[in-house]
């Protein structure tokens, strides 16, 4: 569904597609994108030397806490920001809360129930909001995720 060489604009284009089709598929999708944009900005952002992060840390990384934890333990130490500051507080709340967008997510995926037009409306929006963040984010720090090839062969010095 998603190629790493397309733009930004070109996801958001897919993820508006398919939320015509199916909110409730577009909420799992735009979770998808957001966190794949949360590891890419990792690899692409990180200390370490890529392979080595995408043999360690990216293969156990899953759920909002842990996310938050690796960014700390590998971007933060370079850009000194967190993912909730990258993010956006209210990206984030909205994304990350008890009735937030992953929870959401998790309803769906795990069959428990469908989302209400409204929920999956926010969790969208939110799922979007982060990635796009991200996505800024990385730009500002003059990389984009969306590089086919992220390649640092020795840590970052900080």
């Amino acid at each position: 569904m998603f190629f790493v060489g397309e733009t930004r604009e070109e996801r958001n284009t897919k993820l508006a597609q398919v939320k015509a089709l199916d909110l409730g598929m577009a909420v799992v999708v735009a979770a998808a994108d957001f966190e794949w944009s949360i590891r890419r900005s990792i690899l692409a952002l990180g200390c370490q030397p890529t392979k080595d992060l995408k043999a360690g840390l990216l293969t156990k990384l899953s759920g909002h806490e842990k996310y938050k934890e690796a960014w700390r333990e590998e971007v933060y130490p370079h850009t000194g920001n967190t993912l909730v500051e990258a993010v956006g507080m209210q990206a984030w709340h909205q994304i990350a809360s008890a009735e937030g967008a992953f929870s959401q997510r998790h309803r769906l995926v795990h069959g428990i129930r469908t989302v209400s037009e409204s929920k999956g409306e926010e969790a969208y929006a939110a799922f979007l909001a982060g990635s796009n963040a991200l996505f800024e984010y990385a730009e500002h720090h003059n990389t984009s995720i969306f590089n086919r090839r992220i390649d640092r062969r020795k840590p970052r010095v900080v």
